[in-house]
């Protein structure tokens, strides 16, 4: 009993109290709330875990309770008695999963980046992500995928609700949803969309390119050397014999001079100062010179008509006074070619749309004119901003269509028309050329003619003379 009387005092004396009721122990106070309490001063170490080498300390300063290494050594934490979970080095940089980060926070290992701010890795595939006072870069050695709301989220940049894919900034009220990627400024947009057929670029604005950034650019279409401002490396034959040139037998190639070849092609008139072209006599097999007397006949073959286009809505009712392709072709087929494009034969809105199994039943009031081996239509749906082409999947009568297509945006359908093969177009410019050659021969009529009332002239005139002369005789003899 003497013995832990004197325990107790020892104790006592040295600042370590036990209390009687709650079976605690308290170290620097009397009256210890826990099992073991420690208490000291502000800006005092506590409890002290050391191996003569490496020291684990608490610390008491500032208004913060502290916990770490008090010699110069990392702090790591741990669970289930195993590996260390999280490390503290003492530089810093904290690594979880990880023992030795070299990056600010480190998650897992990332032999390929160090000294970033945050870097997560599997060992032989990272990611960092570094602030500066210019920028913050993401560096990654593989690649980079957001996936939000599993990957069927949408991604904004400037904006906490984004209507797009990937959206940058806000659409404002422009509708501009739904695309893949979409940017604007609050009032004004622009959305790219990639279809089954086409990358589509819609805008609230016009469009600008300039290349160079200093208005003297160039763009180039299937060239990646362009000499021009815009300049077309391609054509389309439509349709087209192919690429003869990887004949063997050149006598088997059987071009169609109907054929046309175009890079270009404008709906509306094109303004220019002037027109080149091509005609270098080294590109062309003579065969000889056109016979103006039958290009003189020709041409007062062909009619020029009066006339207003059917698309009223792109057109208005503007009178056009130009050649008909095919009256012209039953005179001089030679300037006459066919391609494939649409003709406005129905030019009307469905009056129901119905969905079904295979796609979409389009009735009409009346007749929609629709040739019975139609393979495609031209639509503009009332959420579009422009008109898509869909397959004819069935004609069931002459008032309905069923066309393919995956979604029709709205619920109003305005129909354009079938898509022809036999889409005819004149070349003026060799209707010009027929002119030229045409007028040549009359030239040569007139300068005949010239000649021949020259001649006649003169014939008049001495006929003149001698009636003069005669008159005076007979007038002198009956004096």
């Amino acid at each position: 009993m003497n013995k832990i009387f004197r325990l107790l005092g020892a104790l006592m004396v040295s600042g370590i109290t036990q209390s009687a009721t709650a079976q605690n122990v308290g170290i620097g106070t009397t009256a210890p709330s826990d099992k073991l309490t420690v208490q000291t001063g502000s800006f005092n170490f506590g409890i002290s875990h050391t191996d003569g080498d490496v020291t684990v300390g608490t610390y008491i300063g500032n208004g913060y309770g502290w916990l770490g290494t008090k010699s110069f050594h990392p702090l790591a934490f741990y669970t289930g008695g195993g590996a260390a979970q999280l490390t503290i080095q003492t530089n810093g940089n904290v690594g979880i999963g990880n023992i030795i980060p070299v990056n600010h926070l480190q998650i897992g290992s990332t032999p390929a980046f160090s000294g970033n701010d945050l870097a997560i890795g599997n060992g032989t595939q990272g990611m960092s992500f570094t602030q500066t006072s210019a920028a913050s870069t993401w560096y990654s050695n593989v690649n980079f995928a957001l996936m939000p709301n599993g990957g069927n989220g949408y991604v904004g940049i400037g904006t906490q609700s984004p209507a797009n894919q990937l959206q940058i900034g806000s659409v404002g009220a422009t509708g501009y949803g739904g695309n893949h990627i979409a940017f604007g400024n609050g009032a004004q947009a622009s959305g790219i969309t990639q279809t089954a057929s086409a990358a589509q670029w819609y805008s609230t604005t016009d469009i600008v390119l300039m290349p160079r950034g200093n208005g003297h650019g160039r763009v180039g279409i299937n060239t990646a050397s362009p000499g021009y401002p815009l300049a077309v490396d391609d054509y389309v034959d439509a349709p087209g014999p192919g690429y003869a040139y990887f004949t063997n037998d050149n006598q088997g190639i059987h071009l169609n001079p109907a054929t046309p070849m175009i890079s270009i092609a404008a709906s509306k008139d094109v303004i220019a100062q002037g027109f080149d072209a091509v005609s270098d006599a080294r590109i062309k097999d003579i065969v000889g010179l056109s016979d103006g007397t039958e290009d003189l006949e020709t041409l007062g073959k062909i009619q020029v008509t009066n006339y207003t286009l059917k698309d009223k809505i792109n057109n208005g009712n503007h009178l056009y006074k130009k050649v008909i392709a095919q009256q012209v072709e039953t005179v001089y087929p030679q300037v006459v070619s066919t391609h494939v494009d649409f003709i406005p034969n129905v030019y009307r809105a469905a009056g129901r749309i119905t969905k079904t199994d295979k796609g979409w039943l389009l009735s009409f009031d009346n007749a929609h004119h629709i040739s019975k081996g139609a393979k495609m239509l031209k639509v503009l749906a009332s959420g579009d901003h422009t008109m898509n082409y869909c397959g004819i999947l069935a004609i069931p009568s002459e008032n309905e269509v069923l066309i393919d297509a995956a979604q029709l945006n709205g619920d109003k359908v305005f129909v354009y028309g079938e898509e022809v093969d036999d889409f005819r177009a004149v070349d003026y410019e060799g209707l010009t050329t027929l002119n030229i050659s045409a007028t040549q021969e009359l030239e040569k009529i007139v300068k005949r003619q010239q000649a021949a009332i020259r001649a006649q002239n003169k014939k008049i005139a001495a006929l003149s003379e001698k009636l003069e002369a005669l008159t005076w005789t007979m007038k002198n003899r009956k004096q």
